[in-house]
């Protein structure tokens, strides 16, 4: 499990750069079957969502794959916890 801040969003190729709490940048493909979980506004609790509910600056966790060839994760699930 990974903790770190959304630096960058790319919607059209499913990626995602986040910034774990070392300063360390992780690039992140967001495959169709990732489970997206987001902040639900009134209990503060998580909903589900979808990858363009994401947004820069979201802190998350990442539950991740092995790096392929070009040290790209793929994400199994991603959860704003801010």
């Amino acid at each position: 499990m990974v903790e770190g801040t959304i630096t960058k969003l790319d919607m059209e190729s499913r990626m995602v750069v986040v910034e774990d709490g070392t300063g360390r940048e992780i690039t992140v493909r967001i495959p169709e079957d990732t489970i997206v979980e987001v902040v639900e506004p009134e209990t503060m609790g998580t909903q589900a969502g979808e990858m363009k509910d994401l947004e820069v600056g979201y802190l998350v966790t990442l539950e991740l794959d092995h790096p392929d060839t070009q040290g790209v994760c793929a994400c199994a699930s991603i959860c704003c916890i801010s």
